[in-house]
């Protein structure tokens, strides 16, 4: 069993989604008031379609994925949240075998850890413009920038993402794919750290697009 927990604020509120993975049956639950059960083989394909056969033509809220959601789809927070957790699927990619192996559960787990710090990860449109992106934060930050982060996160420029393999957790930070303009005055307190976060940003889109030249 696996859970995921994603966490992030909006003008009038913090909402929450926990992602429960199971072999056989899986879990989403939404500001706890918003429970979808669904087959975990179904779910893992659909998050590997959503992360593989993107087109032009269909918007990422049309990915079938995220059209269960379609209720929820207007809070750009909760949007926001579900579109990371179906893109974080590109880097751990799971399958129902999953669950009866320790050894690819503990593969999983170092992917997270190498992966969910520092890196930036693209929900392609396929189109010839700007591809939305989410970062994950240094880890650096996330430990010890405390009062920076919690500032950052209360105005909706970070959400939480942590994830669970049985007793170990790993909690991360990320800059969301839309997250409002803010006043400089709000984020002048902390404009060190969002500097370090945007430099961060700027360093990985540049190693990006060094291995695309390379390939």
């Amino acid at each position: 069993m696996i859970t995921i927990k994603l966490s992030g604020k909006d003008n009038t509120s913090e909402h929450t989604i926990s992602v429960l993975l199971q072999e056989n049956c899986s879990l989403i639950t939404i500001d706890k008031n918003k429970a979808y059960t669904l087959d975990s083989n179904q779910l893992f394909t659909e998050l590997d379609e959503y992360n593989r056969n993107h087109t032009p033509d269909v918007t990422f809220l049309e990915r079938k994925f995220l059209k269960k959601f379609s209720e929820v789809k207007n809070n750009i927070c909760i949007r926001n949240m579900l579109r990371g957790f179906a893109c974080s699927d590109g880097y751990l990619s799971f399958h129902v075998a999953d669950f009866r192996s320790q050894f690819s559960l503990e593969r999983k787990l170092e992917t997270v850890r190498e992966h969910f710090f520092d890196r930036l990860l693209i929900d392609w449109t396929d189109k010839e413009e700007p591809q939305p992106q989410m970062y994950f934060i240094q880890k650096d930050l996330v430990n010890e920038e405390l009062s920076d982060i919690k500032g950052l996160y209360d105005l909706q420029l970070l959400q939480k993402y942590s994830i669970s393999f049985g007793k170990e957790t790993v909690n991360a930070m990320y800059v969301p794919f839309e997250y409002p303009e803010v006043n400089n005055l709000k984020i002048i307190s902390k404009y060190s750290t969002w500097r370090k976060i945007v430099k961060g940003i700027n360093e990985e889109v540049n190693r990006l697009v060094d291995n695309w030249r390379t390939t």
